[in-house]
């Protein structure tokens, strides 16, 4: 232990966080990219001087790997250089002339705080696990029956069933969480949502939603916002088009100029989307088979010199 840290440690020993029946206060960082000893030491020193720059004494923080599912906590000494004065100097001169310091001891941590966080992990790890899962687009009411019904303008249909999309799997989501958020105790209960808000890019992958004619599109948590006491969390959601799949499927026509040479056999209802989307390109579909619109068929577009045109042959295969 270095003579500064012995001088700050017998200065003052700050608590700064409680359990128990009182009200909990604890300090916590989230650091995914923090595996070894000095990682999560720098960053319990940083986290201390960016939350209280001028503090002098003992600081009182955990740091959590929420992917690896690590807590450390540590006394950070803090104290400043006698040399400078905080009421004349810059900030950001103090900062590069090495002031405010800090050094981190790890301690062992608190032992109701310590199973709190564990919980807190399990939780966030858990609703990570059940958003990761393919979730059915019936399931979330949205009533289209292929991801290819999300392709077009903002200021197409497409546009609205993309808002409805994201609205509806926000409801879902949410409904997840507050589940999952029954079972921990107050003290876990906030840990976790800090977990949620800071953790979403480590922890969630793409959320895969399916429709009934198979075909699946993939959606981005951008970021998660906690909403205000009693309201619900907030996901900020990116649909992906380019990751729409489906049997069969090559690929979807974003672009009027992409219907050239495209060909498709498949589902009706993949079919009717495309009929849908092409039209609302303004590109005329002809039809042909005696089969109609409830079978499989086969959807062909081309460009003849002068316009685009497609077909849609019923029982075609």
């Amino acid at each position: 232990m270095s003579d500064h840290m012995r001088i700050a440690m017998g200065v003052v020993a700050c608590l700064l966080f409680a359990v128990g029946p009182a009200q909990a206060t604890v300090k916590i960082d989230t650091c995914n990219v923090c595996y070894s000893d000095a990682g999560f030491a720098y960053r319990a020193e940083q986290f201390s001087i960016n939350s209280n720059p001028f503090l002098q004494g003992i600081d009182q923080v955990y740091v959590v790997n929420v992917v690896s599912a690590e807590v450390r906590f540590f006394h950070v000494a803090r104290w400043q250089d006698a040399s400078l004065d905080p009421q004349r100097e810059d900030p950001k001169v103090l900062r590069a002339m090495g002031w405010p310091m800090a050094e981190a001891t790890p301690m062992p941590p608190d032992p109701v705080v310590l199973s709190s966080a564990q919980d807190a992990i399990a939780a966030v790890q858990l609703f990570a696990q059940s958003a990761s899962a393919v979730i059915p687009a019936d399931d979330l009411g949205l009533g289209l029956g292929s991801a290819i019904a999300l392709v077009g303008p903002d200021d197409s249909p497409a546009g609205l069933h993309r808002n409805a999309l994201k609205n509806m799997l926000n409801d879902h989501l949410n409904q997840t969480w507050m589940v999952i958020e029954l079972a921990l105790s107050d003290l876990a209960h906030g840990i976790a949502r800090k977990f949620l808000t800071e953790s979403e890019i480590e922890m969630l992958s793409n959320i895969t939603v399916e429709f009934e004619d198979g075909t699946r599109v993939q959606i981005s948590i951008e970021r998660i916002l906690d909403g205000v006491a009693g309201s619900d969390t907030y996901f900020d959601l990116n649909i992906s088009l380019e990751s729409i799949t489906g049997p069969g499927l090559p690929a979807v026509p974003m672009t009027p100029g992409q219907f050239a040479g495209f060909q498709f056999s498949g589902h009706p209802l993949t079919l009717q989307a495309f009929i849908a989307l092409a039209q609302m390109y303004g590109i005329p579909v002809t039809s042909a088979g005696g089969a109609g619109g409830g079978s499989n068929g086969t959807f062909e577009c081309h460009h003849d010199g002068t316009m685009f045109k497609c077909k849609v042959t019923y029982g075609a295969f």
